[in-house]
């Protein structure tokens, strides 16, 4: 069983020097976010427009200060702000605000995570394969992560193994559909045989590849905070979009038709499942639940265990709290603070530490 967390995205791009434009490496993260949208302002066309859209819209109320200004809040409480503004108002204007944040967020993730999708193995593939080899193929991945830098490295560690189950071996029983549109270097379609092999990939906040349809470029509220969403449209790239363009929010054709589609992704705040899709987020998180329940060892990549995320650390609290069968508790992670975190919020007294995945893997090799 592998957790991974936002530390482990990053960590590929510092492995292939992937410097953002102010020096930052990977994708965004909470306390830097904005700050890290401005570096990339100018560089990119599409976060250009999304940075001026989403002042235009804060300009509009009067209740939330320029999120680019200094001293810069967190993307985590800024979101918290206008989501709660949404949910109890839900006035047009709170709502605009959300919806180019949103936009902002999501073009983020993928122009600053794109550009590793090709490239060769990164320390995500090296422990993959690593408890790949151990586990003689029987392990399951969560993630917290939007980016697909791990379905990525999935494709290129079980593709030559003939192993590679797709899409429906990943994401298991998520109602989605894959649209046909492409813009290249689509991931591989397994053969019939191979369909119910691979690695499942339990994606607890949603993928930047799992869509819905919505009607038009400026969704509804009611569109966006469905009541009920049974059914996903999932992209079939390895990298999402070209150059930093987004193309969900472009219109795709698809068996004939125009759509407009919007990001299955869960924002970062604290009352993550309300937002969208209840009963698809409801059944990731109890078959993540129940794969907790069973394991035998958890391997932690980049995942902080930070205070605000308490749905998570219950997830995990009670999947392995009173669990017999687990043996081995490992934490990769490049802060030495973590390791108390982990201890105390999971309740366990022995968890071997490593700052990489390397001195991890040169421990456990033979």
């Amino acid at each position: 069983m592998i957790l991974m967390g936002a530390g482990a995205s990053v960590a590929q791009a510092r492995h292939h020097r992937l410097n953002g434009k102010g020096g930052s490496v990977g994708p965004p993260l909470d306390r830097s976010f904005f700050q890290r949208a401005l570096d990339e302002e100018g560089h990119d066309r599409e976060l250009t427009g999304n940075i001026h859209r989403l002042r235009e819209a804060v300009q509009l109320t009067t209740k939330y200060a320029d999120p680019f200004e200094s001293p810069s809040p967190s993307m985590e409480q800024f979101f918290a702000d206008v989501y709660y503004e949404v949910a109890s108002l839900r006035a047009e204007s709170d709502f605009r605000v959300y919806v180019e944040l949103l936009r902002l967020y999501v073009n983020l993730i993928a122009s600053t995570t794109n550009p590793m999708m090709l490239l060769p193995a990164g320390p995500v593939d090296s422990l993959l394969d690593a408890e790949y080899r151990a586990a003689q193929g029987k392990i399951a991945i969560i993630t917290f992560n939007h980016d697909l830098v791990i379905e990525n490295a999935l494709c290129r560690l079980l593709e030559p193994k003939g192993s590679w189950g797709g899409f429906q071996a990943l994401y298991g029983d998520i109602p989605l559909r894959e649209v046909t549109h492409s813009m290249g270097h689509r991931f591989p379609t397994p053969s019939h045989d191979n369909k119910n092999i691979g690695v499942p990939l339990l994606r607890l906040h949603g993928s930047l590849n799992w869509v819905f349809d919505v009607t038009g470029d400026q969704p509804q509220l009611h569109e966006v905070f469905p009541k009920k969403l049974t059914r996903l449209l999932l992209l079939p790239d390895r990298v999402v979009g070209e150059l930093g363009l987004l193309y969900v929010y472009k219109r795709e054709q698809d068996v004939g038709r125009e759509r407009d589609l919007w990001p299955f992704v869960v924002p970062p705040i604290y009352e993550k499942a309300s937002l969208v899709g209840k009963e698809i987020i409801r059944s990731l998180w109890n078959r993540a639940r129940g794969v907790l329940e069973g394991a035998d060892k958890l391997v932690t990549f980049g995942y902080s265990f930070t205070e605000g995320d308490h749905a998570a650390i219950q997830l995990l609290r009670s999947g392995l709290g009173r669990q017999p069968l687990l043996k081995s508790l490992v934490c990769i992670n490049t802060d030495a603070h973590v390791l108390a975190r982990i201890c105390e919020k999971i309740g366990s007294e022995s968890v071997e530490f490593h700052t990489d995945v390397g001195a991890y893997t040169a421990r456990t090799r033979w």
